[in-house]
């Protein structure tokens, strides 16, 4: 079974996490009219605590799991239908993810799953997806502030914090909740981000100027219209600080700091491990 083209791929295990990534795919599906594919992988991850397990065994508790998440779709999208798709895969669940980013427009992931992990803080499969997949990446966590609705985002004048801003512009839009539009500065750099060079200066009033004009170009009138927030503190901290009163954070894979030719900045490997909510990384 091939994953639909455009579709919203959620992983799916027996993780705590993982039911509320379900939910937060069916959701983005249902906005985004597309195709909801649910996928389990039963292969291990090659490391030193592999258990043996019967590959006969594992796609039956693959099974059991994929029809407790179709449930969860069921109650979730309520009378708005969209397709759905399930699938085992026999591969580990990082080569099965990245396979199926393809073609996906978005994969969501669970911040920690079971049989998923080495680094309990945020799981390995999820770091690897933020650096490898070909589509955006969504890692589903419990946020600290249960009534929190805001949409957050940081930019920094580059191309990836711009999509990064379209994104969040979307979801703050199709879900009718608030957006903020974050930029970070310090005396050294504007940002860690991702990669490119934007000659922004030192001064608040250059900075204020990129954010004005980040926001004019990505965010269209008809979209929700945000609260631009300026800071000459370091990203990373500015931006896990915003996040424990808000629902989603957005940050790009590349942006303007750090080494040429650097992936995933350091500002996202620190989002993602210190985030206090669900945290999206817009690749593409």
């Amino acid at each position: 079974m091939g994953v639909p083209e455009g579709a919203v791929v959620v992983g799916v295990d027996s993780g705590p996490v993982s039911l509320e990534a379900v939910d937060w795919a069916v959701q983005e599906a249902v906005h985004r009219a597309a195709p909801l594919y649910l996928l389990h992988a039963t292969g291990a991850d090659a490391g030193p605590w592999a258990l043996p397990a019967s590959p006969s065994g594992m796609r039956a508790r693959g099974r059991t799991l994929l029809r407790r998440a179709v449930g969860r779709v069921g109650a979730a999208r309520r009378e708005v239908p969209v397709p759905v798709d399930v699938d085992v895969d026999d591969r580990p669940p990082g080569p099965a993810l990245r396979a199926a980013s393809a073609r996906a427009c978005l994969v969501v992931v669970g911040a920690v799953g079971h049989g998923w992990v080495h680094d309990m803080t945020v799981g390995s499969v999820s770091l690897d997806l933020c650096y490898r997949a070909d589509s955006d990446v969504v890692v589903v966590r419990r946020q600290e502030d249960p009534g929190a609705r805001r949409v957050v985002v940081g930019v920094d004048g580059s191309d990836g914090g711009d999509r990064a801003l379209v994104f969040a512009a979307g979801i703050a839009t199709r879900r009718s909740a608030p957006l903020t539009v974050l930029h970070c500065w310090t005396a050294h750099r504007p940002s860690d981000l991702a990669v490119a060079a934007v000659d922004v200066g030192t001064g608040a009033e250059s900075h204020e100027r990129l954010l004005r004009a980040v926001v004019d170009r990505c965010v269209p009138p008809s979209a929700v219209q945000p609260d631009r927030q300026l800071a000459a503190v370091r990203p990373g901290s500015a931006l896990v600080e915003a996040s424990r009163h808000a629902a989603l954070l957005v940050v790009g894979a590349r942006g303007t700091g750090g080494v040429a030719g650097l992936h995933l900045g350091s500002v996202v490997r620190s989002v993602l491990h210190d985030a206090r909510c669900t945290v999206a990384v817009v690749r593409r």
